[in-house]
């Protein structure tokens, strides 16, 4: 003996079937409208305004970064330059931290009491020889003691040895060069009086 289905699955199929067919016929008609008509398409698009954008053309390129970098410098050497001569100072030819080179001239002296001093050498010298020649002469004639020929003699030598000294260091040139011997150029530092044998410009 059958079972008779409940009334509500019977309902049930039945929406079901109806929803699949009317489903069904809106998929395969070939009356459907769409839903917004073409005439309306363009009211739409004009009620909306297209929205402007601005551009710009950018070219790859190289930017050079500066660095402010704040420091104390120290000089790499030190060079004492001494004078060949006393004598003040009369007229420095360089300035504070500039370069100089193998034999350029710095300083220039005062030649105020060179030519005097010079003078004064040259008749010492003449007196000593006046002297031991006057001497020698009598010794040989049994006039004068030995002891005073050897005295004449010492002074002699002895004056005959410092004259290249003090000739050079009187008629040696009124300035201060950089030696020869320094292959790189150096800088000033300062500039005082110089004196013969001393340290003068310090560079």
């Amino acid at each position: 003996m059958k079972q008779a289905l409940p009334s509500s699955l019977i309902a049930a199929g039945v929406m079901i079937s109806i929803v699949a067919v009317w489903i069904l016929s809106g998929l395969f008609s070939s009356n459907a409208k769409p839903a917004i008509a073409p005439s309306d398409m363009a009211a739409v698009g004009t009620s909306f305004a297209v929205p402007r954008v601005r551009t710009r053309v950018i070219t790859a390129e190289e930017r050079m970064v500066h660095l402010t970098v704040n420091g104390r410098t120290q000089a790499h050497r030190t060079v004492v330059v001494k004078a060949e001569t006393a004598g003040q100072v009369a007229e420095v030819l360089v300035k504070k931290g500039e370069q100089v080179a193998a034999g350029q001239v710095m300083v220039r002296l005062k030649e105020e009491e060179r030519p005097a001093r010079l003078a004064e050498a040259r008749a010492l010298v003449r007196r000593r020889a006046v002297e031991h020649e006057a001497a020698k002469a009598l010794e040989q004639k049994a006039f004068a003691s030995r002891i005073r020929l050897a005295e004449a003699e010492a002074s002699w030598t002895l004056l005959g040895r410092s004259w290249s000294a003090i000739r050079s260091i009187l008629i040696a040139p009124p300035c201060v060069r950089l030696s020869p011997a320094l292959s790189k150029p150096v800088r000033l530092k300062w500039v005082t009086s110089c004196r013969s044998g001393e340290p003068s410009p310090r560079w």
